[in-house]
């Protein structure tokens, strides 16, 4: 799941069984939170740890105390130890309301202490405050929202080398678009992912052509580059054992290549309209060996 993790909060049990939905789970694997920044990865795990013992024991609460001011008489004093309880509580509530920017629920909970804080207040003061937080709260739950990365995207979605090592330590100008590229995949948007794949080829038949010395800077067209690819390779020498290797290693490029073409689907490099799942796939894979050849065989 995507979503923003700044610190670590686990709210107390006040009063009730004391049971903590917290301790009943087991901990991430590295026992705290190093996400720090918003859209990154967090583990429905991680998601529990952080807010869902604390908001089942705030609406475990709220709906307990609202069905207690039922039979409680309205015009009875609210007592110190009772006063005390509720404004710890309370306050503890503000903070995961504040992380997630429930602002109408925090509002009210400011509302509340202030209130419980005032000299002689009575309980019929709540009975209007207690209702109005629930719902407060559950609006505001339900205009937060996150995105589900399934299982066997969540690899492309981490800040992990898309293409391995060897091509970023190689071409450290296209990580930019390789990650971004896996990460519009994970999250579906395959037409994007494409897109971020056309400037990662612009860049690696720049770099294939340096290597031939052939300019190939602003040629989109795929036949005219593989024709000016293989006219280049077949006039390389091949009188020794070491020409005649790096011959077949430049063959093997225009090899892999022709496979980003006949995925591209297009006669230029440029995307067309939309890609499907497949398509874009299909062809994150093959700009992928096309890079690892070039970082790790030329």
């Amino acid at each position: 799941m995507v979503a923003e993790i700044r610190e670590r909060s686990i709210a107390p049990a006040f009063g009730g069984n004391g049971l903590s939905l917290s301790h009943a789970l087991p901990s991430p694997s590295d026992g705290q939170f190093s996400l720090r920044r918003p859209f990154q990865i967090v583990s429905l795990l991680e998601m529990l740890h952080e807010y869902g013992y604390t908001f089942f024991l705030m609406t475990e609460k709220i709906v307990r105390f609202e069905e207690r001011l039922k039979s409680i008489d309205a015009d009875q004093v609210i007592e110190g130890e009772v006063k005390k309880r509720l404004t710890e509580a309370y306050t503890v509530f503000q903070k995961p309301c504040v992380r997630l920017g429930l602002n109408s629920t925090d509002d009210q909970l400011k509302r509340i202490i202030e209130e419980i804080k005032k000299e002689g207040v009575r309980y019929d003061t709540l009975k209007g405050l207690i209702p109005e937080l629930r719902r407060r709260l559950y609006d505001d739950v339900k205009r937060v929202e996150f995105i589900h990365v399934p299982a066997n995207r969540i690899d492309h979605y981490r800040d992990l080398p898309q293409f391995g090592t060897d091509v970023a330590d190689k071409f450290p100008k296209a990580i930019e678009d390789i990650q971004e590229s896996a990460k519009c995949f994970a999250l579906g948007r395959y037409t994007a992912s494409v897109f971020h794949l056309m400037r990662v080829m612009e860049f690696a038949v720049q770099q294939l052509g340096k290597k031939l010395s052939i300019v190939l800077v602003s040629e989109k067209n795929w036949h005219n580059i593989l024709d000016e690819v293989d006219r280049a390779i077949k006039a390389l020498p091949i009188t020794t054992s070491y020409q005649k290797t790096k011959r077949n290693k430049f063959a093997e490029s225009s090899a892999h290549l022709r496979m980003v073409k006949d995925a591209w689907r297009n006669d230029v490099m440029h995307p067309k309209a939309t890609y499907t799942e497949e398509e874009a796939e299909r062809i994150f894979r093959n700009v992928r060996d096309f890079m690892v050849h070039l970082a790790t065989k030329l």
